[in-house]
């Protein structure tokens, strides 16, 4: 390796190149960290969720239900997201499988969403039911995983 190119590497901190270039700064949430040289950086967050809420980046699209059927299961969806939240951070401290959660969406129907009518389900399709999982995700994600991760193993004959 270049010497040149070896001295610029430990100047920012080490081997690993961008690895080191806060290396040596203690973070906070809102720490803004200046260079060796006293130069300002970006003021630096450690994640999103130490964001206020409103200044949270998203580079998630929003997908609004495009007929009146997929938004009657995205309804139904985030009903069940609201029921859910309320236990969801309780299963996740305990690591306890949340039968309560699989229990209520079965009663409204959202678990046989994507099988086919002619099999006694809802007969809706995966892009049905992705957008429906956005919203359920949101008040228990474990719980939505645990529902997509289904979806992919067994998926739909439809």
């Amino acid at each position: 390796m270049p010497r040149d190119r070896q001295a610029r590497r430990e100047r920012r901190g080490g081997a690993g190149g961008r690895a080191g270039c806060c290396a040596g700064y203690v973070l906070g949430p809102t720490a803004v960290a200046t260079t060796p040289r006293g130069r300002l950086r970006r003021p630096l967050v450690t994640s999103a969720s130490s964001r206020p809420p409103a200044t949270r980046r998203c580079y998630a699209r929003r997908v609004e239900p495009k007929t009146e059927r997929q938004a009657d299961l995205v309804a139904r969806a985030r009903s069940l997201a609201a029921q859910f939240a309320v236990r969801a951070a309780e299963h996740d401290r305990a690591g306890s499988f949340p039968f309560d959660h699989f229990e209520a969406a079965r009663r409204t129907g959202y678990t046989v969403a994507a099988v086919p009518e002619s099999y006694g389900g809802g007969g809706y399709g995966l892009d049905d039911v992705a957008l429906a999982q956005i919203e359920r995700a949101k008040g228990a994600g474990a719980t939505a995983l645990g529902r997509a991760l289904h979806l992919m193993m067994c998926g739909t004959e439809g």
